[in-house]
């Protein structure tokens, strides 16, 4: 629905930037100190000065044979 209007004095911001902009500034008044912005490193990420960070990649399975 971020795309069912248009107002002419943002038009130089994509509404991508706008929804990234309030969702940090919120996190910031909710007291986060990081947010993961997910997948690699797209270049939207190094405008918004994201440092990169390891991650790890977890597999959970019950215990018997068939869970696997």
């Amino acid at each position: 629905s971020y795309q069912s209007g248009l107002d002419s004095d943002y038009l130089k911001l994509g509404p991508g930037d706008i929804i990234h902009g309030e969702l940090v500034h919120r996190y910031v008044q909710m007291g986060m100190r990081a947010i993961d912005f997910l997948r690699g490193d797209e270049e939207y990420k190094k405008h918004w000065q994201a440092e990169p960070r390891t991650t790890s990649i977890w597999y959970v399975a019950a215990p018997h044979w068939s869970a696997r």
